[in-house]
């Protein structure tokens, strides 16, 4: 029994076989444009499956990354101010010195006093230096500048004397009269995990972005004994605080009382020992960074290899796929010529 094969089927069977040939070649080509194996999940549920997850924990490397880089810029911002008042705490007790050892401090007065002055603003500048809109020494807040000094000159941090503070918590730091508004320490998210407890971020989760500028400056008071201007033996309670003793020491220039200038510079002298201790913790926190970025950017690197092995391809293989597929493609078109008959036209022509 012979079977019929009419003209009707050879075309179908023909443009099946060429749209065949054109699909394979156009995924082929999309693959080396994409270099991915595949653009869907249905094409790979599985492979699509664990993309995802590496997608997902590569954003989250990424992202981390960034808060790395963004918390060691804003330590490099603090240590240079830290620096800076340092190097002015030394000149300060060095002109001090010569106040007390001078033997005219009288005609000197207004000398010594406009360098403080000077001295206390250049400290009120560096004290409300910002990063990103950010105060790096500034606690929580964004908004107010966080130190300022009242008409006395006393140091103040969001309306509250630094010298009134008495103790610090994970809070903040608290006076007699209660909690010091945002004078928390600021936390960011480097890859710890990071929790709340109590309403609060847990330190342990977490990587402290902000330095403590009112611990750096000093805050409570401090009892010093001095001889007054009598020759009396004299006990008074002075600031902590750095850029109070200033004003302390302003005050003891224009009373020409050199025992107090030289009990506040004892003390003085002693709260920059804080204050370059702070540096050193400033500079530990920044090589933790480091060795914290290293570990971020080595883990992204594992990462992507993963990502390329689910979802990459080789060029090489796929370019000459892509090649094959041409060619078969070509050759299903020149077999068309033979299989496909010619149009009216053709044949009028």
């Amino acid at each position: 029994m012979s079977v019929r094969i009419t003209q009707g089927t050879t075309n179908r069977g023909y443009l099946k076989n060429l749209n065949n040939s054109q699909h394979a070649m156009n995924q082929a080509m999309e693959k080396i444009e994409t270099g991915r194996a595949f653009t869907r999940v249905s094409q790979n549920v599985t492979g699509g499956t664990r993309a995802i997850d590496l997608r997902a924990r590569i954003y989250r490397n990424e992202q981390m990354q960034d808060n790395v880089n963004t918390a060691s810029e804003q330590l490099s911002v603090a240590e240079d101010c830290v620096t800076e008042m340092s190097d002015m705490c030394t000149n300060v007790n060095s002109e001090m010195l010569k106040a007390l050892s001078t033997t005219n401090l009288e005609s000197a007065k207004e000398t010594y006093i406009s360098y403080l002055q000077g001295a206390k603003d250049e400290f009120l500048r560096l004290a409300n230096s910002k990063y990103n809109n950010k105060y790096v020494m500034g606690g929580l807040g964004v908004d107010n500048v966080p130190f300022k000094p009242d008409d006395d000159g006393m140091l103040m941090f969001n309306d509250v004397h630094v010298a009134d503070m008495t103790s610090k918590d994970k809070k903040g730091y608290h006076t007699d009269a209660g909690l010091v508004p945002y004078s928390a320490d600021a936390y960011m998210d480097i890859g710890l995990d990071i929790s709340v407890e109590g309403g609060t971020v847990s330190p342990k989760t977490a990587y402290k972005v902000s330095v403590d500028g009112i611990n750096i400056l000093g805050y409570g008071k401090t009892e010093v004994s001095y001889k007054d201007i009598n020759g009396l033996d004299d006990e008074e309670e002075i600031s902590n605080n750095l850029y109070d003793m200033m004003t302390e020491m302003q005050n003891a220039i224009r009373d020409s009382d050199t025992d107090k200038l030289s009990a506040i510079l004892t003390n003085f002298k002693s709260q920059t020992e804080n204050l370059v201790t702070g540096l050193s913790e400033i500079g530990v926190r920044t090589k933790y960074l480091e060795n914290t970025l290293d570990r971020l950017e080595t883990e992204n690197t594992s990462l992507l290899k993963m990502q390329h092995d689910v979802e990459g391809v080789d060029d090489a293989t796929e370019i000459t796929n892509f090649y094959n597929y041409q060619n078969s493609w070509n050759l299903v078109l020149q077999f068309g010529r033979n299989i496909v008959p010619k149009s009216l036209m053709d044949y009028v022509n």
